[in-house]
């Protein structure tokens, strides 16, 4: 990603080691204020929103994220870093787009080992393994091998993420449609941290092969 946080030491700083590239906003495709604001209300009330215009571009629908990840700051506090989406060729088939997406995470979405989740804890309610890295210094984005990357982290921990597809019909999620619901971001639990030391061939192996 090529968005630097600058948070308290305090705040977890969570980040993408995957790059992507910037586009620009199609006004002509991005979703109106009104379908914005309707999908923070479905979202805030845990109810499924109508689906995006088939014809969304990936530029609108990166335009209606940000409409909608700006709104959403005002129910769930500050970003505290990034997820990708679609990252491997499996799922990119899937929802028939063939490049990663991403969402913003903001600090009332993560929650510690051993909370309590409703189990209606979103419109379309999933769970999956995950991982969170914790990023060191912006310089990850010069990295052109794991083990640059790896320089750049400080720790590892995982992750239980409670992703919220919304959507009213989830068939019929695309790329741009699952761009535009910031690629499903609801909330997550977090363990405690693996700590990183330096560029390890062994963690780099183990990453790759888990």
């Amino acid at each position: 990603m090529k968005r630097v946080l600058r948070l308290p030491a305090t705040v977890l700083t969570l980040m993408l080691a995957t790059a992507c590239a910037t586009v620009s906003l199609d006004e002509a495709s991005c979703p109106s204020n009104t379908e914005v604001d309707e999908l923070v209300s479905r979202f805030v009330a845990l109810q499924p929103a109508p689906n995006p215009s088939p014809a969304m571009t990936a530029e609108g629908a990166a335009c209606g994220r940000d409409k909608f990840t700006q709104r959403l700051g005002q129910h769930l506090g500050p970003v505290v870093g990034y997820k990708a989406g679609l990252t491997n060729t499996a799922v990119q088939k899937r929802f028939d787009y063939f490049a990663p997406v991403r969402g913003t995470l903001f600090e009332k979405m993560i929650v510690s080992d051993g909370a309590v989740v409703p189990a209606k804890f979103g419109a379309r309610p999933l769970y999956e393994a995950d991982l969170v890295v914790v990023v060191r210094s912006s310089e990850i984005h010069n990295a052109r091998t794991p083990l640059e990357v790896l320089q750049q982290i400080t720790a590892i921990r995982p992750f239980i993420e409670l992703p919220d597809l919304v959507l009213e019909d989830p068939s019929k999620i695309n790329g741009p449609a699952l761009t535009f619901v910031n690629v499903g971001a609801r909330m997550g639990v977090i363990g405690a941290p693996i700590t990183v030391r330096g560029a390890d061939p062994a963690l780099a192996e183990a990453l790759k092969t888990m």
